[in-house]
């Protein structure tokens, strides 16, 4: 964020501070100038990575603050129990198998032969031992002894591949709970029957003061 704002290598100020603790990992990350990448583009490169972290951003009327969460943002909140029988108005669930996998091949830096990769699958995750395979290329500069890591979180959001939005019945929850957190869902609906924590990805406030949030099983 600093450099992006550095006027000694000719770039503006666009009102960005930072709030961040040392995390104790150190990545190497080149940006190339002459391809003017995006500050927000270049931050989210560091989200991707084995053992990276999530961001946020913090606004008022005069400022913005990128904070860092490590290893990520969001705590469990078991108090708060989204209940298709008490506190739903309704709710969508979908699971998009364009993006399932449970093989994952993640490929290292480079592009010839003697490229790293690693590996993971889970042959159980599908019926009737079905295989989808996923070739995922690591985020840049990604270490080689990281590479197993990535692919098993990967493995872990690939297998899981649905978002779930429930719309509750007012704005109570407001101000209790983030993107991030974990809360538990009870939903049984026809054949459909959710009894697990499920983390928010996404909080909106609609304009009639109601909450909609978006949820998944994996941070993705």
């Amino acid at each position: 964020v600093e450099h992006a704002q550095d006027p000694a290598f000719g770039k503006s100020d666009v009102n960005l501070t930072v709030a961040a603790t040392a995390t104790g990992v150190d990545r190497d990350y080149v940006g190339l100038f002459q391809e003017h990448p995006n500050i927000w583009s270049e931050i989210e490169q560091f989200t991707e990575m084995a053992d990276g972290i999530d961001v946020s951003v913090a606004y008022t009327p005069t400022s913005r603050t990128v904070q860092i969460h490590s290893p990520q943002r969001g705590m469990r909140r078991p108090n708060l129990t989204i209940d298709l029988t008490k506190n739903l108005e309704d709710f969508s669930w979908t699971f998009d198998g364009e993006d399932a996998s449970n093989a994952v091949v993640v490929l290292g830096n480079g592009d010839g032969s003697d490229r790293e990769e690693a590996n993971a699958t889970q042959t159980d995750a599908f019926a009737n031992g079905l295989i989808l395979e996923e070739v995922y290329s690591a985020p840049q500069n990604t270490p080689t002894e990281a590479l197993q890591a990535v692919a098993d979180e990967r493995l872990a959001v690939a297998v899981f591949p649905e978002v779930l939005q429930v719309n509750m019945r007012d704005a109570s929850y407001l101000g209790r709970c983030n993107p991030g957190d974990y809360l538990p869902v009870r939903i049984r609906r026809g054949g459909l029957v959710i009894a697990e924590d499920y983390r928010i990805i996404k909080l909106t406030l609609t304009a009639d003061d109601k909450v909609t949030l978006t949820l998944n099983r994996r941070d993705q």
